[in-house]
């Protein structure tokens, strides 16, 4: 198994990946929120207008933990507005398939 980091989604906003980050720290999965430390004036403003989003990385050997956690987590009340990547049912995350 690899521990390279992986895409396990994208999340809509800045909050929304460290409440995804959160999760799965908080059940001893590493996961890290790409590129939102460093950015030009023109990414923060695509994020503000929701057009780009935050990628949330988790080890490739993680994924399946991490996705059955998020699951258990939105079973549980917490709000996750997109699904994993892999999952493209509802590619917008709008409730239109």
């Amino acid at each position: 198994m690899s521990n390279a980091l992986v895409v396990l989604m994208t999340a809509g906003s800045s909050d929304e990946a460290r409440v995804i980050q959160a999760v799965l720290r908080a059940a001893g999965i590493p996961a890290v929120i790409e590129g939102d430390s460093l950015m030009d004036e023109w990414a923060v403003s695509q994020k503000i207008m929701g057009r780009i989003g935050s990628e949330v990385k988790v080890p490739a050997s993680a994924v399946a933990e991490a996705e059955r956690v998020l699951e258990e987590a939105h079973a549980a009340g917490i709000e996750l507005s997109q699904l994993p990547e892999d999952s493209d049912d509802d590619p917008a995350g709008d409730g239109d398939g």
